[in-house]
């Protein structure tokens, strides 16, 4: 994403392991592990909650034209 554009994404999340995933949530990070600029931001809940084994989890992320 850059500044002073617009844009949207959605992150896919799927659980690979042997039992459900319980309480997951997401968090938008910089490469280095720091918050993102402001103008860039989650547009759904960061809560997906528990994602049963083999099964997907979504969340949609946007940006704001700045």
């Amino acid at each position: 994403m850059q500044q002073t554009k617009t844009a949207s994404g959605k992150l896919t999340i799927t659980n690979k392991g042997y039992s459900a995933a319980q309480g997951v949530r997401v968090q938008l990070l910089t490469r280095e592990g720091a918050a993102p600029p402001a103008w860039v931001r989650l547009v759904s809940s960061p809560e997906i909650g528990a994602i049963d084994i083999s099964k997907m989890g979504s969340s949609k992320m946007g940006s704001d034209e700045n």
